[in-house]
């Protein structure tokens, strides 16, 4: 998964105009603590991941919440016909 991608999409359930990895998830940057809930729930459905409670807090910046996104996003799932072509193409 593109981290640009993963970014776009914050900024779409945020209503923001541009946010980067180093953008950090304090008060001081705009982000209120409903802001990440937001962000942690629409992460979960967009991506089909589970983000623990106990990770959340460890979460200092955008792009911290981006790793941990692209560390769990579920293997792709592969039709059968897709394994036997990619066998027989060998």
């Amino acid at each position: 998964m593109d981290t640009t991608k993963i970014i776009d999409f914050f900024c779409e359930v945020l209503s923001l105009d541009e946010i980067t990895t180093t953008t950090k998830l304090t008060e001081e940057y705009g982000f209120e603590p409903i802001d990440i809930a937001r962000l942690v729930i629409a992460s979960e459905e967009e991506f089909n991941i589970s983000i623990y409670d106990e990770y959340v807090s460890l979460f200092k910046t955008v792009g911290d919440l981006v790793d941990y996104i692209k560390e769990n996003l579920p293997e792709p799932e592969f039709l059968p016909e897709q394994l036997i072509y990619e066998s027989s193409q060998s």
